[in-house]
């Protein structure tokens, strides 16, 4: 038996996060917390890069 499942890239990392904590054994909480700890934790190297990229627009 073949399961055809269309995932869209976007939302990989968001499903691994979320497996990940159920085969841990995570709850809810914990699951949502970490993973907004670990969006909160990109922020600063997002803003670096798109302000590195409209620097380079400008120049």
């Amino acid at each position: 038996m073949c399961v055809d499942v269309d995932v869209n890239v976007k939302n990989c990392g968001i499903l691994a996060a979320v497996l990940v904590g159920l085969v841990a054994k995570l709850g809810e909480k914990k699951i949502v917390s970490r993973i907004t700890r670990g969006a909160c934790d990109m922020v600063g190297p997002a803003i670096v890069v798109v302000v590195i990229g409209a620097a380079a627009v400008f120049e």
